[in-house]
């Protein structure tokens, strides 16, 4: 049986089972990959900003790290996950746009540390990273097996745009 293919978008938190890839590209984005191995659960989260309080509009509010990353962590409880159990991958925090920060800390790096810091208050451990540059990623993570694979994202010159490889 092929697994099904589940696209993370901007602001989705998404948990699942066996069977299932969940996939999603991020540049200054966050890409939060939960795994609990005894129950075979998964989660990806996809955050877009680091914090709340910090910005105007707050809609939806799982765009934001400190929204999305508690949210994930209690789906993954809910289908019975163990947070002692669970390992979290992270991937993006690039600043694709690095002519436009002047020298100050860019949205990435915000997003990155923004999302570490929630997950030390939950106490999820992060097991691997792969954060930060310059070039979006593209995120796929096999849910049956935990395995999170990480590709920086092809750029087609035509149209400019990011392209699954």
């Amino acid at each position: 049986m092929q697994k099904r293919q589940v696209y993370v978008g901007i602001a989705d938190v998404i948990v699942s089972r066996n069977q299932v890839n969940l996939y999603t590209v991020v540049g200054s984005c966050i890409a939060v990959c939960i795994y609990d191995p005894v129950k075979h659960i998964g989660g990806m989260a996809h955050v877009m900003l680091p914090e709340m309080s910090l910005f105007k509009s707050k809609e939806p509010p799982t765009k934001f790290a400190d929204v999305a990353v508690p949210q994930l962590i209690a789906k993954m409880e809910s289908e019975g996950g163990i947070r002692g159990r669970m390992t979290v991958k992270l991937a993006g925090g690039a600043n694709v746009l690095k002519t436009l920060t002047n020298g100050e800390e860019s949205i990435g790096q915000k997003n990155f540390k923004a999302t570490v810091k929630v997950l030390v208050k939950e106490r999820v451990r992060i097991a691997d990273q792969d954060v930060l540059g310059d070039k979006a990623r593209t995120v796929l993570f096999n849910i049956e097996n935990g395995f999170v694979d990480i590709k920086f994202a092809q750029v087609n010159r035509s149209s400019n745009q990011c392209a699954h490889p």
